[in-house]
């Protein structure tokens, strides 16, 4: 079912900028001046973000949803066999079973989550999962930061755009440009939703001429995501 709730956060193209992202610290609160903060989960006190919010920032969380993560206080809570095969880009980071019920499990006072790594189907994850596998756990995860009134952003997972535009509040892509896809998240524009796109490597000018021509919000950032390099159109 879709939900209709209207308490939560509703990002508008154009109205995020600027953004910026901040993973690898516990201090997002040493850069201010920004709309809208994505931090990481466990690395982000509740002072913190009581602290962006009173200034007027609207704080995202980000959390990998897909995976394992062997540095993270939850690892504890999944099941050997729920655990596939490794991403071999980040290291102690194993694909997750997303059929699982135990997988299922999410959230702090947040405007919006970011929920990563939500397209196992399309990689070597270790399990057997379909289209339709990674379509019900995602609408789930919306359903899951709809209830707790937050709002959630569908990130990357391209292919799955025209059957999850409805469920999302907003995009959260990286490297679109680099790798020629902004064009696919063109339907998040045009149901009135904010697509925030991070890119690590590439010419500044060019990325946010092509941004601003789709109506997109777009950061150039260093790839551990510590906020301290990030550039903005």
């Amino acid at each position: 079912l879709l939900l209709a709730a209207n308490a939560y956060w509703k990002p508008a193209p154009g109205a995020v900028s600027p953004w910026n992202a901040v993973y690898g610290t516990k201090a997002a609160n040493k850069y201010p001046g920004f709309r809208v903060i994505d931090v990481d989960l466990e690395n982000t006190s509740n002072a913190t973000i009581a602290s962006l919010k009173a200034n007027g920032t609207k704080v995202m969380c980000y959390f990998s949803a897909g995976t394992y993560e062997d540095f993270r206080a939850d690892k504890g809570l999944f099941r050997k066999s729920e655990i596939g095969k490794p991403l071999h880009e980040w290291p102690g980071e194993n694909w997750l079973d997303i059929r699982s019920a135990n997988v299922r499990r999410v959230i702090k006072g947040l405007d919006a989550v970011d929920p990563d790594n939500v397209d196992g189907y399309t990689q070597k994850s270790g399990f057997n999962l379909t289209y339709q596998d990674q379509l019900k756990f995602n609408r789930f995860l919306s359903e899951a930061a709809h209830n707790r009134s937050m709002a959630v952003g569908l990130k990357n997972d391209l292919l799955q755009i025209k059957d999850l535009v409805s469920y999302f509040d907003f995009a959260y892509n990286e490297q679109c440009y680099q790798y020629g896809e902004c064009d696919k998240l063109t339907p998040f524009i045009l149901q009135g939703k904010a697509v925030f796109q991070a890119e690590y490597q590439g010419n500044l000018t060019r990325i946010c001429a092509k941004a601003k021509s789709l109506k997109m919000d777009a950061v150039l950032m260093d790839m551990d995501v510590t906020g301290k390099k990030s550039q903005r159109c």
